[in-house]
């Protein structure tokens, strides 16, 4: 997919965001965990594993590339000076991988460390300086996007020319993730759907309030505690539009979930801004409830198209499935109500001024349902048992 960068220099421009970034310098301490407010320091030790931290590294496979990173960052100075150790890998996307760490200073809470480099294809060709801006304009928006529908991110650290983001470890992973080894389902009832997507909304509208479009909001992106609630994560293509009238978009993000205007490239009103969001939104609502993409967006639709079945379809072939197929519900797969089918419909209206807003989204029965569905889950004691129940059951 031919994708070009968001243009970030906006962003740091001169007296939009002198206090943004005096902000920032602020926040940018020279400890890796530092934002925890409702953490007190223990005197307590947890004992870093002798197995992870060694001195050489000959004996692991050279094809082990995790377990090289998590050895090497072990082995720095910065993290055993923090008392942090990595234990395992958790995710990789674009030009960051993904583990799950410790900290001694909080002894029994893991975190997610994104270790990010400049090697993706959207940032390889930039300068150290612009790529560093980049980092840290994703870790100001993700720590001012502070709201119980979002995660906490903790700390910035930079080593070396990598960058090291430290956020909350959510204990049931992403939605994606939750589905399949949680849940042992491909598609959700609607109203476990209406329950996770009913957080989302909120989550969406914080942010669109801060005006922030997050930019990639899919399965993947969307993180579930251990208490059942659902939570946007990763803010790494987002952006801060408060100071801007119009926005030039373009193919960033994960291709089955873009809007039709991203690929476009078209040049929208900010105040339009967030229904980009909302489009992907209603692609998460869709593969919710039935389990794969509208539109025939499936990697499996594109095989007559490909050489090879795992090449990953073109931006002008996904572009012109979304243009020229219709959006349809299948009732021999999945029968939903036809309120959800209203909200879904108007989330993926391909012409954006026709589409809903957040206001409308808000505004609509389904989350009526879903403010009756968090009053009944109030009423449990053991929330697994009322996940067990929206598992089964459709009100």
């Amino acid at each position: 997919m031919n994708s070009k960068p968001i243009e970030h220099s906006d962003i740091f421009s001169q007296n939009h965001q002198s206090k943004k970034a005096q902000k920032i310098n602020d926040i940018l301490k020279p400890k890796i965990i530092n934002q925890i407010e409702d953490l007190s320091i223990l005197p307590i030790k947890i004992p870093i594993k002798e197995e992870i931290i060694i001195d050489k590294i000959e004996n692991i496979n050279a094809e082990d590339i995790n377990s090289k990173i998590i050895i090497e960052l072990n082995n720095k100075p910065e993290l055993i000076k923090e008392s942090i150790y990595v234990k395992d890998y958790y995710s990789k996307g674009g030009s960051a991988t993904c583990f799950i760490c410790e900290s001694e200073k909080f002894p029994g809470k893991q975190f997610i460390m994104k270790n990010i480099e400049n090697s993706s294809s959207l940032t390889k060709n930039l300068s150290f300086n612009h790529f560093q801006k980049i980092i840290q304009n994703e870790f100001f928006i993700h720590y001012i996007s502070k709201c119980r529908y979002v995660t906490t991110v903790n700390g910035l650290f930079q080593i070396d020319n990598k960058f090291l983001i430290f956020s909350e470890f959510e204990k049931y992973g992403d939605l994606s993730h939750f589905n399949k080894k949680y849940l042992n389902m491909t598609n959700l009832t609607e109203s476990m759907t209406i329950y996770f997507s009913g957080m989302i909304i909120k989550g969406l509208e914080h942010l669109h309030r801060l005006k922030i479009c997050h930019f990639d909001i899919k399965l993947e992106n969307i993180v579930i505690n251990g208490f059942f609630n659902a939570k946007i994560t990763d803010f790494s293509i987002s952006r801060d539009y408060s100071h801007l009238k119009e926005v030039k978009l373009y193919s960033t993000g994960t291709p089955q979930y873009i809007s039709p205007e991203q690929y476009q490239n078209k040049i929208i009103a900010s105040s339009l801004l967030e229904r980009v969001d909302l489009w992907s939104f209603g692609i998460v609502l869709y593969k919710l409830v039935y389990g794969y993409f509208p539109f025939n967006l499936g990697m499996r639709h594109f095989k007559k198209e490909l050489n090879q079945p795992q090449e990953r379809p073109s931006s002008s072939a996904i572009l012109n499935q979304i243009l020229n197929n219709k959006l349809r519900f299948c009732k021999k797969a999945v029968d939903i109500s036809p309120g959800l089918k209203n909200l879904i419909n108007g989330l993926l209206q391909k012409d954006i001024n026709k589409r809903m807003s957040i206001k409308e989204v808000l505004s609509h029965p389904i989350m009526s349902k879903y403010e009756s569905l968090i009053e009944m889950k109030s009423k449990y004691s053991d929330l697994e048992k009322f996940i067990q129940v929206l598992k089964h059951e459709t009100f």
